[in-house]
């Protein structure tokens, strides 16, 4: 009877880990698919002209939270045969999410900056909301990464919740201050939106929906384990949710750049094939081209 249990058990274990990996995987390769079907377009739009800190920015998003994950792969292998690492592990984990997190709070920002015609006031305060923001997030993540650093064995310690919350509300400030002045131009903007801003409008909304469900499942996974969840049992569904925010950051973070830089080439080309158009009605869209020339 008992060999009988063990072996379901057992069974049972091989099929989560089978599961586990399947679904990591399957993180991989969304991430790993939209860099290839991207690659033309980024060619094409990204690659000619000077390096600037836009494009800094969609490299790191799209090249550095890939050999990010690939890294993070690499952890969850070993950490099935050298538990050794467990620790460096466990620290790494917050470190990456939040520089992912805060590539794409900057892409945000830089778009918003944008949609207000780079003006003076708009500069100063957004860089404002940035500094706090990141100043929260940072100290509740070294809070995290403090607690981390107890851990014995691959036995995760529990993480203090004010340091979720302080992460929570730094996060919170700077998508919520982001939606609400993407909202504004959306509403006082309507008459002289053309397609370039009618995209970032758009897409700045259903980026902060996404970012929001992102960290909404982060920190609600990380108080379930605490209260409810073994922390075997949580190792898997850990990776799982994990990987995919690291994709989901990632295609989010890239696609933003993209999308913009493609829409606003096509609007600067439709430009010049019409240079008696008034030049005041675009007063926009030329703010946002100029962030890419």
């Amino acid at each position: 009877m008992g060999n009988a249990f063990d072996q379901a058990n057992h069974n049972s274990n091989f099929a989560l880990v089978q599961a586990v990996n399947l679904l990591s995987l399957a993180a991989v390769v969304a991430q790993a698919w939209d860099t290839l079907v991207s690659f033309s377009n980024e060619v094409e739009y990204l690659w000619r002209g000077r390096f600037r800190f836009i494009k800094a920015l969609y490299f790191g998003s799209r090249y550095g939270m890939l050999a990010v994950q690939v890294m993070n792969q690499y952890l969850n292998f070993r950490l099935r045969v050298d538990p050794s690492i467990c620790r460096g592990a466990l620290v790494f984990k917050p470190i990456v999410a939040q520089f992912g997190l805060m590539l794409v709070e900057i892409i945000l920002l830089i778009r918003v900056y944008a949609l207000y015609n780079q003006s003076f006031k708009a500069k100063y305060l957004l860089l404002a909301i940035f500094i706090i923001s990141t100043a929260m997030e940072t100290i509740g993540n070294a809070m995290v990464v403090h607690d981390l650093a107890k851990a014995r064995g691959c036995e995760t310690p529990g993480v203090d919740n004010k340091a979720l919350a302080l992460s929570g509300v730094g996060a919170g400030l700077c998508q919520s201050v982001i939606f609400i002045a993407t909202l504004l131009n959306l509403c006082l903007g309507r008459r002289r939106r053309t397609p370039l801003t009618s995209l970032m409008l758009r897409e700045g909304v259903v980026s902060f929906i996404l970012l929001l469900v992102l960290l909404a499942v982060l920190m609600a996974f990380e108080v379930v384990r605490e209260l409810y969840v073994k922390d075997g049992d949580a190792k898997g569904i850990g990776e799982v949710v994990f990987s995919w925010y690291l994709a989901l950051i990632s295609i989010a973070g890239s696609r933003l750049i993209l999308n913009m830089r493609q829409v606003a080439a096509q609007h600067l080309s439709l430009l010049r094939q019409e240079p008696e158009r008034d030049p005041t009605s675009n007063e926009e869209s030329i703010y946002l081209t100029s962030l890419f020339d």
